[in-house]
Order: C-alpha cells, then structure tokens, then sequence
C-alpha cells in the first residue's frame, strides 16, 4: 500500500483536526487549533506530518517546533502532555495485518521527521504504542515515562 505522508497546509488543518477528534488515538493535544493558541501564547511555532491513503488520513503526527540555539527542535512541553503520532490501523480484523499498517505508518513519520532538518526530536507517545521496534530499529532511544489522567467530571 503506498502512503502519502506530507506537511499539511493550513487550509486543511480543520480537517485534520476532524480527523484527530474522531481516531481512538488522537488527542487534543495533536489539533492544530490547540497547537496554535499554545503558538500565540508562547512564540513558538507547529506543522502537521498527515498520512493519507488515497486522500483519507490514516494518521500522522503535530510537531510542537521550538526555535533555540542548535535550530529547531521537537519536544514537549507544559500544556503539551504528549506530542507522539497516532494512526488508524484500517478496519482488518487479523492482528498481524494491524501489526503490518502500524509499523508501516510509524516508519513512514519518522522518515518524514528524519528528513526535517531538525536539531533535535524528543516524542512523547500516548500510552496506545506499545510496539517501539520501529524507533529502536532507526536508532532511537526508547525511554519509558509516566502520568497519571483523571475524570473532572
């Protein structure tokens, strides 16, 4: 299956943002209506790396971009609990075929990260990626962290 990964123009970020809404792995935190209000707060700046299959998202990941004196790096921050990628792995039943369109959307991110030309690239994925191969694979480091949610209403 041939993927598309590409930066999102700003005319498509509110379907992207429909798209994050709607995907078990996504987050507000990956939105770029968020994005861009923590942005206007903060002076620092995002893009989208989307995945598409024939034109429909399949998955991607929001880049939280910070200006500093090695270039542009990648990390998260306060009010940015987890700036990692999510994906949609199809409708297949078969695990092994998940398993399959997991790593290749993950490999097809941090190629697209990768060719960046950022200084530095620290992720911090949801608790659903399990499955580090791919990260340890291209030479990663793969550090395990915490946190806690909790119900307000």
């Amino acid at each position: 299956m041939y993927l598309d990964i590409r930066l999102m123009k700003v005319t498509e970020f509110d379907a992207w943002d429909a798209f994050t809404y709607a995907t078990p792995g996504g987050s507000i935190f990956s939105t770029a209506e968020y994005l861009d209000v923590l942005c206007s707060c903060t002076g620092d700046s995002f893009s989208i790396a989307a995945i598409q299959h024939e034109g429909k998202f399949l998955g991607g990941i929001a880049l939280y971009e910070i200006r500093g004196r090695w270039g542009t790096v990648i990390s998260p921050r306060s009010l940015l609990a987890h700036n990692g990628f999510f994906y949609n792995v199809g409708e297949s039943k078969y695990p092994s075929r998940q398993e399959s369109m997991a790593r290749g959307q993950q490999q097809a991110i941090l190629e697209c990260v990768e060719n960046s030309g950022y200084g530095s690239i620290c992720i911090k994925c949801r608790p659903d990626i399990r499955d580090v191969r791919t990260f340890l694979d291209r030479g990663w480091t793969v550090l395990p962290t915490y946190s806690y949610a909790v119900e307000l209403d």
